[in-house]
């Protein structure tokens, strides 16, 4: 059962101070603590934010015997981490938890079949009191998956339908499931799907990358109905490869656009571009390689980073260029006091390799093989630019430890005022460092997940469940599984293993 911190004077006095001597680092302040008490074995879960509603856990629970369903576990806690409903679904064993997306005052699960023709399950929960319902969604082709988003009274649903770029969508009234126009290009790639909650639309952006000729963006904007708003073909000039876009709307309705190039058809990327789109179709754009950023290396050792620019500047006298190359994850675009940032994490694959038979592995009867094992990321970089896409200034921020068998955002960014903090969680601590323009602070942070007590320690930390993310407001949550001991005269006491969400502000 969930248990909340005491607060005590002595509790309080230690809160002002730490808020007095935080303000002046710029490190976190850890206000709340929810922990759940888990079995040896138990599962933990997983956390969702409902913004200013609080926070959505769900689980799979283990059950013994083979009955037909499989249960999953849902409970909505507020946002001071008090409990507001818990509900237990049973669910057939056909299905697979694959998305949720929260939109009004609704929670939608969708769970998937292993067949790539059956349909989907959809499970609509209540925000208030989660009253449930459940309906099937009809598959009209066998699209693979990675988009799943609500829009006024539909359901969008993008991925992929042999290789070629699909969007599908679904109206939650009369149960209608349609496949939406002048999408399944071939060479093509879905890079961006967004919904625009204030008028009930959502953007879709394809990047189609045909053999021999130049590489075309095409944005499009539907309504809720699946109506075609605005097209708009981009014809990117040659040799500018793009590998990863995001978009983001100006003031005037226009768009900027930012992401990462290479100057060949390969997964690996040169630089940034970030432009303008034009009403013509045209893209006014700059591009800059990774060694014209003068502080993407920043977050290289003082020595390392002293001999790559040395060899940039050897390269340069002789009318060359070191031209170096990474995979970059794009985030985002976020606009601040009428510039936009653009964050990206850097990353590359790894595998491991296993043999037999043989003296040490070689001979006759050899056996080789290999397995992927992860991206491993290493850098995160933020790049500022104006709207008409003029770099103002960039930095770079090691990242440690992290390694994942999916592709996705682990470094978060927080907006206040002046300042960007970059930060993300690992063994246990919420790793930051705050950018004030072109200028880093002095330092990484690390700031460890406070626990309830002053008189407990954490014994293990388990990484592969830790999380951490935005919520609301200037609010994040970090989440995660922490074996944890009682100190007690002559050493430590008992032990617990707990599933805790912690509130997070930088103040």
């Amino acid at each position: 059962m969930s248990d909340l911190p005491r607060i005590t004077v002595q509790n309080f006095l230690i809160g002002v101070f730490l808020l007095v001597g935080n303000a002046l680092t710029a490190q976190p302040l850890q206000p709340e603590r929810l922990e759940i008490e888990l079995g040896k074995l138990e599962n933990p879960y997983q956390v969702e934010s409902l913004n200013e509603h609080g926070v959505m856990l769900y689980r799979m629970v283990e059950q013994l015997g083979i009955g037909p369903d499989q249960m999953y576990e849902f409970v909505r806690y507020d946002t001071a981490f008090n409990e507001v409903w818990r509900q237990t679904y049973g669910v057939s064993r056909r299905f697979n938890l694959i998305g949720w997306d929260f939109h009004r005052d609704s929670i939608y699960w969708l769970f998937d079949q292993y067949s790539p023709t059956a349909n989907y399950l959809l499970v609509k929960m209540g925000l208030n009191v989660g009253d449930t319902t459940m309906k099937e969604v009809r598959k009209v082709v066998p699209l693979r998956l990675t988009e799943f988003e609500s829009v006024g009274d539909a359901l969008i649903f993008g991925g992929y339908v042999n290789g070629r770029s699909t969007v599908l969508l679904h109206n939650r009234f009369d149960g209608k499931t349609r496949v939406l126009p002048n999408f399944y290009e071939e060479q093509s790639e879905l890079m961006e799907l967004s919904v625009n909650d204030q008028d009930d639309t959502f953007d879709v952006s394809v990047l189609t990358k045909e053999p021999r000729v130049p590489y075309k963006l095409t944005l499009r904007t539907f309504d809720d109905e699946g109506l075609l708003l605005r097209e708009q073909d981009i014809t990117l000039p040659e040799g500018l490869n793009v590998l990863y876009g995001r978009t983001a709307n100006q003031l005037d309705g226009r768009k900027v656009i930012a992401g990462t190039f290479s100057d060949r058809r390969s997964d690996y990327t040169k630089g940034i571009f970030v432009g303008n789109l034009l009403e013509d179709g045209e893209v006014d754009y700059y591009t800059y390689a990774y060694e014209e950023l003068d502080n993407f290396f920043n977050y290289m050792k003082t020595k390392r980073r002293n001999r790559v620019k040395a060899r940039i500047d050897r390269r340069r006298i002789k009318g060359r260029k070191a031209r170096f190359s990474y995979r970059l994850l794009v985030h985002d675009i976020i606009e601040q006091n009428g510039y936009y940032v653009m964050v990206g994490e850097a990353f590359y694959p790894v595998y491991r390799y296993y043999g037999s038979g043989g003296i040490g592995g070689g001979g006759a009867g050899t056996s080789n093989s290999t397995y992927f094992d992860g991206y491993r990321y290493t850098h995160s970089v933020v790049i500022a630019f104006t709207p008409d896409g003029k770099v103002l200034w960039n930095n770079s921020f090691e990242i440690e430890g992290i390694q994942s068998v999916v592709l996705q955002e682990f470094v978060k960014v927080h907006v206040n005022r002046d300042r960007i903090v970059l930060l993300y969680l690992f063994d246990g601590e919420i790793r930051s460092k705050v950018i004030r323009g072109d200028t880093m602070e002095e330092g990484k942070f690390f700031d460890p997940i406070a626990l309830k007590f002053g008189s407990e320690i954490v014994q293990r930390n388990e990484d592969n469940v830790s999380f951490l993310d935005r919520w609301y407001g200037d609010y994040f949550y970090a989440s995660g599984v922490q074996e944890i001991r009682k100190l007690r005269r002559g050493g430590a006491g008992e032990r617990r293993r707990v599933f805790y969400i912690n509130k997070i502000i930088y103040p």
